[in-house]
C-alpha cells in the first residue's frame, strides 16, 4: 500500500515540531517551556507565537504532520483485501512513523497522564485523526454507523498504542499482534454496528 514518486515536502510548521521533539528527549514535556522550543529551534519567541498558542497546538501540529506521512505514504485502498487488512496496514504504517519519534513520544504520552487540559484537548483531534485513517483504508467514517466505528477504532487505537509504549523489538511485533486483535474485535462490532 505504500506510494512511490511523491517526495515529502517539510510543511512551514515542522520546524517547531522537531526542535519541541528534540528538547523533550533530553526533559520532561511537563517541564517544557516555549521559551526552551525556540531556543532549541534558534529560533524567536515572536516566531513561535505567530503559530502555535501553547503546546497542546505542538501536539495537534504534530498530530496533523502523522496524518500527513501516513496519507503520502499510502497507496489507493485495494477493495480486494478485507477492511481489516486496509486498516492494518495504515494503523501499522502510523504505528512505524509514530516509531521514528518513539523517545520524544513517549515523553509526551507520559507527561499527559498528569495534564487532563492537555488530553481532553487532544482527543478531538485523535479523533479527526482516525476518520483520516478510516478514508485512507477506504472505510466511511460518514452517517452514523461511520461515526459508531469512528469511536470504536479511537478507542481500539488508543489501546494498542499501550502495547507500542512496550514494543521494543525492531519489528514492532507486539504492536503488529495488538493491532490484528483490536481489528479483529472492530470488525465483529462493526458488522454489528
Amino acid at each position: 500500500m505504500t506510494q512511490v514518486d511523491k517526495p515529502k515536502k517539510a510543511h512551514p510548521s515542522d520546524w517547531i515540531i522537531q526542535a519541541a521533539f528534540d528538547a523533550a528527549k533530553t526533559m520532561p514535556w511537563a517541564q517544557l517551556t516555549l521559551s526552551d522550543i525556540a531556543e532549541a529551534a534558534g529560533r524567536s519567541m515572536v516566531e513561535l507565537r505567530d503559530v502555535v498558542d501553547d503546546k497542546t497546538d505542538i501536539l495537534v501540529l504534530y498530530g496533523r504532520k502523522l496524518d500527513r506521512n501516513v496519507l503520502q505514504n499510502c497507496a489507493k485502498p485495494d477493495y480486494s483485501e478485507s477492511e481489516k487488512d486496509r486498516l492494518f496496514e495504515v494503523l501499522m504504517e502510523r504505528f512505524d512513523i509514530l516509531n521514528q519519534d518513539r523517545e520524544a513520544v513517549l515523553s509526551i504520552l507520559d507527561s499527559l497522564k498528569s495534564d487532563p487540559k492537555a488530553l481532553v484537548i487532544s482527543f478531538p483531534h485523535l479523533k479527526h485523526s482516525m476518520a483520516w485513517m478510516m478514508e485512507a483504508a477506504g472505510v466511511s467514517s460518514s452517517g452514523w454507523r461511520g461515526l459508531a466505528k469512528l469511536a470504536l477504532l479511537t478507542g481500539l487505537y488508543l489501546n494498542v498504542v499501550r502495547h507500542w509504549k512496550n514494543d521494543d523489538s525492531p519489528d514492532l511485533a507486539k504492536t503488529m499482534a495488538g493491532l490484528d486483535r483490536a481489528l479483529e474485535r472492530f470488525t465483529k462490532c462493526g458488522n454489528v454496528i
